[in-house]
């Protein structure tokens, strides 16, 4: 509640990450808490996506395989630098 008594709305949209993170950041300005973020960023989670695909195309037989160094070769499932 505020000064006035009112509620105040924290959080307008559960469903989008950006909200809960930045209530994240705004609770460890106002505890003086540092806030370490765990939560993978987009790109990290399109690398690891990318990555997964690729062992599941070389556990895919003969065509697989050739798939898996295809993407390799592409740099498709490189780490991010």
């Amino acid at each position: 509640m505020n000064a006035a008594g009112a509620r105040q709305r924290l959080m307008q949209t559960i469903h989008d990450p950006s909200e809960p993170r930045l209530l994240g950041q705004w609770l460890a300005r106002q505890a003086a808490v540092p806030l370490e973020a765990r939560v993978p960023t987009a790109a990290e989670r399109t690398q690891e996506l990318a990555r997964a695909r690729a062992a599941l195309a070389a556990a895919g037989g003969r065509f697989g395989r050739a798939l898996a160094r295809w993407l390799e070769r592409r740099n498709v499932t490189a780490p991010p630098s």
